[in-house]
């Protein structure tokens, strides 16, 4: 009875120290680890918006969300974006005071101040002078970024809805 017993405490202490490994093994983050991702995070999502600024949107579908990605086709997506009332602005005023803030491991807001003109009024990014046009508009926006096979991602209808869709 004692052996009997015996093992049994046996058995369930090792279940308990191998329910236990994965959270010993896996250390906080550190502060710089966590800067490092926003910067990550941060240059995706510049490209991102220079993409959407240049109007090169099947590049910009390939940063959408898996889930985003299987509701909306990238034809649609384009389809869409080329009829959208707003435009990414040119130069300086096309995003401005970019700040990350890391939510975990695979999640990082940006709040920035977005450029945006009417779609009528020509992009002078295609010009090759660094003129804003009089009709610029500034918003500041929240985008969530998400890290999805091995990429950082943004909602594409997010995007659809900032560019007036």
């Amino acid at each position: 009875m004692d052996r009997q017993m015996l093992c049994k405490a046996v058995v369930v202490s090792l279940l308990l120290l191998f329910a236990a490994i994965p959270a010993i093994a896996k250390s906080p983050i550190t502060e710089d680890e966590k800067a490092e991702m926003v910067e990550a995070a941060r240059q995706a999502f510049m490209e991102m918006v220079t993409l959407w600024r240049d109007e090169k949107y099947a590049q910009l579908y390939e940063y959408g969300t898996l889930r985003s990605q299987q509701r909306l086709s990238r034809e649609d997506f384009e389809k869409r974006m080329r009829k959208a009332k707003k435009r990414l602005e040119c130069c300086w005023a096309t995003v401005q005071d970019v700040q990350g803030t890391y939510k975990s491991d695979s999640e990082v807001y940006f709040k920035a101040k977005m450029g945006y003109r009417p779609p009528d009024v020509v992009n002078p990014h295609k010009k090759a002078n660094d003129q804003v046009s009089d009709e610029a508009g500034f918003e500041h926006e929240t985008f969530y970024l998400v890290f999805q096979d091995s990429r950082w991602r943004v909602n594409l209808y997010r995007i659809l809805e900032k560019s007036g869709e």
